[in-house]
């Protein structure tokens, strides 16, 4: 059963005092990702103007979005969702959708209407032809953020409590201290010397394309560790990539690979990558798996995982 999270705005300018705003955009940026299906993340510029990111195709259709945190009302920033649109159109003159994310709510007025600054923004956007969708306030507390998207929202609305994000960024750092002693290539007097494993590339690839689990297998010193660490070098900022140690699975129960990074499981990896198209485990040194004291263990965590998709790649 999923776990609501509740949408508590003093928790999170306590949590992220003085970085409000950045914040509240990687809020928003992962839950546009979400929302229109983009895993592998937008393109943008640093300092992108107008809209957070590149805009991205709807069904024949360009959506842009901004992320903007405030301390006072809406009603004293008319003049910046007006200049947001302006710099949009200008630099992304095929945008004709802009999202406005922000943690306030519009006020309401005594007609019970739109309040005039909104009209006035809405129409001027008309003008550029750009239709608004607002994402106030009551937005974050909507089912799709904090029932459906709970494990992005607790992030950032609990403190004192780990999220899936933190287990996910925990996981690329130790897929990151394995592979970084690896050497894939040899400085030798002042140059560069890197031996040519793109025909194995290719090879691995290939297979890995027909096969859900792959076994790389070769004698000591032939470069197996370094194909691992070029292969991450190419794919790592675009797809699920994670490292593990055989000696990892030396354990009675699945879920307590993930101990160390806290109360965890198995299913919470799945369910955040689960609409990621292409998604990758490696498991170094496999040879030392026969030493293992529960071999049920590594076989339900080989089982479920392809079972969700996911490529599977032994190096022994």
């Amino acid at each position: 059963m999923t776990m609501m999270v509740e949408i508590n705005w003093q928790t999170f300018k306590a949590k992220f005092s003085e970085k409000e705003q950045s914040s509240l955009e990687w809020l928003c940026y992962l839950l546009f990702c979400k929302e229109f299906k983009r895993e592998i993340g937008i393109p943008r510029f640093k300092n992108h103007a107008g809209i957070e990111t590149n805009p991205v195709e709807v069904n024949g259709e360009y959506v842009g979005w901004q992320s903007k945190f405030y301390e006072t009302p809406l009603s004293k920033h008319k003049d910046d969702f007006i200049a947001s649109i302006d710099t949009t159109k200008a630099r992304h003159p095929s945008v004709s959708r802009i999202i406005f994310y922000t943690n306030q709510d519009f006020g309401q007025n005594q007609q019970n209407t739109d309040p005039q600054y909104k009209t006035d923004i809405e129409s001027h956007a008309q003008k550029q032809g750009v239709r608004i969708e607002w994402r106030t306030a009551s937005y974050f507390e909507s089912p799709f953020v904090c029932e459906e998207n709970a494990n992005i929202a607790r992030h950032f609305f609990t403190l004192g409590e780990k999220s899936v994000l933190d287990l996910i960024s925990e996981l690329a750092r130790h897929t990151q201290a394995i592979l970084d002693p690896i050497r894939s290539e040899i400085i030798f007097g002042g140059k560069t010397i890197k031996i040519d494993r793109s025909s194995f590339m290719g090879t691995l690839k290939e297979t890995i394309g027909d096969s859900p689990l792959v076994v790389v297998s070769g004698e000591a010193g032939v470069g197996k560790t370094a194909v691992i660490k070029d292969f991450y070098n190419q794919i790592k900022d675009t797809v699920p990539f994670f490292v593990f140690k055989a000696n990892e699975f030396n354990i009675a129960n699945v879920n307590q690979l993930f101990k160390d990074y806290g109360s965890f499981t198995l299913s919470d990896l799945i369910h955040e990558f689960q609409d990621a198209r292409d998604k990758y485990v490696i498991v170094d040194s496999a040879e030392k798996l026969s030493d293992v004291e529960h071999p049920e263990v590594f076989r339900e965590f080989v089982s479920t995982l392809r079972n969700e998709g996911w490529k599977i790649i032994l190096f022994r």
